[in-house]
């Protein structure tokens, strides 16, 4: 279209030229020759403008709740994907900044990101047309989407909380969206250290600046995350909830006692101290365990530095349940396990779902299979987990039926247990639940 648009603009100049010279009569030759220059430039500019791919115009469009997804043709699964992806991001960013706002986001994926971006960028979010543009092509684009998502839940907290736009420091913001793009930290703290006052890139413009001599990003990742992790996420919000930078830096000292020279200066050392000490706290936690001092062990997670909301307190929590299981007090790690799947079915792991699902075939085994069922449907793919997961579908979906039984010699006889203690236990009680059978002697255990 642009080849053959060329060609008919540059005809029409050449008979303006023509006309030009071989009309003798001024007052007709000139008004013609403008004409013909004119209408062959505006024949090459329209063509080039319809030859541009404009997303807002020529793009379809896919629609599920508050997300619109913009796509091209032959894009379409793409397209479902991100959907299905929004939607699963959506409660975890809530742990963190609350209930989901109404206001809607769209996602579109271009070759060429518009605006003032960093060189390296492969996406930004626009905070006044709410869309989070990626970078088309990109393999990680779930990662990246994370981040952009996490701007645009941030952005609208502030808009609902009447934040002005541009008042919270550009450090923080992108520390934010890194912290909960990355589940562990992008760089070993080791190799980093925070080469401003935080204060100093405030601005985006600022912010762009530091990128051609330090990787500003991850310095803002540990800045955020030492906050989280020391203060909760708690702090997150009585900071975003600033009216005024001044009022934002006057909260943050506040909150930690120093000023933000300070704070930038002794950030990275208070964060390594800190995970060290967890490291420590982690082997006496063990230590405890192996000797069999629980005591020792209860008075290591009572002791636990972990903040309300950090990835602390989920790795204490961890701990607490490894702790029930070797006390075997079942039904206090089967009711906790039970509350983490209510409350962040996202967090749930393997290891979770194996030991919730066979703490439920000993106490209330018509409703295991359902749990089997979800793992299936939720955990990511495998191989470990889920050829364990796929082996006891079955026999578990025996014993939800009318015909438990035949589910019980089918675990018996290829020994489908994930926990030896548990397991324990289940022959226990299927001892006194089937006195008549014997079955459960196949595996040598009794």
């Amino acid at each position: 279209m642009v080849s053959l648009a060329v060609i008919s603009s540059l005809a029409l100049i050449a008979a303006g030229i023509i006309v030009l010279y071989k009309v003798k009569k001024a007052w007709l030759s000139v008004p013609l020759f403008v004409f013909t220059v004119l209408g062959g430039a505006a024949i090459l500019v329209l063509a080039s403008i319809g030859s541009i791919e404009w997303p807002e115009r020529t793009s379809r469009v896919l629609e599920s709740g508050s997300y619109t997804v913009l796509y091209r043709n032959g894009e379409r699964q793409l397209a479902d994907e991100v959907l299905s992806a929004l939607h699963e991001m959506e409660p975890v960013v809530s742990e963190l900044l609350g209930e989901a706002p109404e206001a809607r986001l769209t996602v579109r994926f271009s070759n060429q990101l518009q605006g003032e971006v960093a060189d390296q960028s492969v996406g930004v979010y626009n905070w006044k047309t709410s869309t989070a543009t990626l970078l088309s092509g990109i393999s990680d684009w779930r990662s990246t989407l994370l981040h952009e998502y996490t701007h645009y839940r941030s952005h609208q907290y502030q808009a609902l909380k009447g934040t002005p736009p541009g008042t919270i420091p550009q450090w923080f913001e992108e520390g934010l969206a890194m912290y909960v793009q990355h589940p562990v930290p992008p760089a070993d703290a080791s190799d980093v250290k925070i080469s401003h006052d935080l204060r100093e890139i405030g601005s985006y413009q600022d912010f762009l600046g530091t990128l051609e001599y330090t990787d500003i990003y991850v310095q803002s990742y540990f800045a955020v995350a030492h906050l989280i992790e020391r203060y909760g996420t708690e702090s997150v919000l009585g900071l975003l909830n600033s009216t005024s930078q001044d009022q934002f830096y006057a909260r943050l000292e506040n909150l930690t006692g120093k000023s933000s020279a300070d704070f930038s200066g002794s950030l990275m050392a208070a964060y390594k101290n800190d995970e060290e000490q967890k490291y420590e706290m982690t082997m006496r936690f063990h230590d405890h365990l192996f000797k069999g001092d629980f005591d020792g062990a209860e008075q290591v997670l009572a002791d636990w530095p972990g903040a309300e909301g950090s990835r602390a307190s989920k790795e204490a929590e961890d701990l607490q349940h490894t702790l029930l299981l070797h006390t075997r007090e079942w039904q206090e790690l089967m009711h906790s396990l039970e509350q983490k799947r209510t409350a962040r079915p996202y967090d749930m792991r393997f290891f979770d779902y194996a030991l919730l699902a066979e703490l439920t075939l000993l106490f209330h085994p018509e409703q295991a299979s359902g749990l089997v069922k979800e793992a299936l449907s939720n955990l990511p793919e495998d191989v470990n987990s889920s050829h364990f997961i796929n082996q006891v579908a079955e026999p578990y979906e025996w014993i939800a039926g009318n015909n438990p039984g035949e589910g019980y010699r089918m675990l018996i006889g290829d020994d489908l247990f994930f926990n030896q203690e548990i397991k324990e236990a289940l022959f226990g009680k299927w001892q006194e639940d089937f006195q008549d059978e014997t079955w459960w002697e196949r595996s040598g255990e009794q």
